[in-house]
């Protein structure tokens, strides 16, 4: 797309605008040579620092494998979780959490995994979604996807520990990154 050239009319509404106008501080207009305009304006270092929201000591005993470069660790048999990564077992039982708040999410997902454990399952889906694409406004507080985020933490709590043996994301038949596997131990016989 070509520009336009100003008129003469269009630079005198310009001259026009621009006499009674007052700069808000002095801005100092960097020349255009390239290499002037890299010494004077340095980026900003930006560090991210995330707030522990639970010991170290609870979520080591996660056992969450993501699905990220190298090789996941694998709390049960490897012939299974080669299965169960790409897709291939299918869930006993799903659950789906769109539309849950945090408060509601926690309890139903704790009665879903005690009912699971209870009837022998092994495999199930809990889907929690992949949150909204849209980017936060700088004025805007929160995050997209929270039960995404969130629902893997409960799933290292010392409630879930004893019934769960490995967390692992979703193949995307069923549901990609908006879904957990979560494998559960065989019931302890008495």
């Amino acid at each position: 797309m070509a520009k336009r050239k100003l008129t003469l009319e269009d630079k005198a509404i310009w001259k026009k605008v621009t006499e009674n106008t007052k700069p808000l501080s002095k801005v100092i207009m960097p020349s255009k040579d390239e290499t002037a305009v890299k010494r004077m304006v340095k980026p900003p270092k930006i560090v991210l620092v995330t707030p522990e929201v639970q010991t170290r000591s609870t979520l080591s005993k996660v056992k969450y494998s993501s699905s990220k470069p190298g090789k996941p660790e694998v709390h049960m048999n490897q012939k299974t979780f080669f299965q169960m990564t790409r897709g291939r077992m299918e869930p006993d039982a799903k659950i789906d959490l769109h539309g849950y708040t945090l408060s509601d999410a926690f309890p139903v997902l704790r009665k879903f995994v005690q009912n699971n454990y209870k009837y022998g399952h092994r495999l199930v889906l809990v889907i929690t979604g992949k949150g909204t694409s849209r980017k936060l406004l700088p004025d805007e507080t929160g995050s997209t996807g929270v039960l995404r985020h969130q629902v893997p933490k409960w799933l290292a709590l010392p409630d879930f520990v004893d019934k769960i043996l490995q967390v692992h994301q979703a193949h995307l038949r069923h549901g990609g990154s908006g879904a957990l596997y979560v494998y559960l131990r065989r019931q302890k016989k008495m």
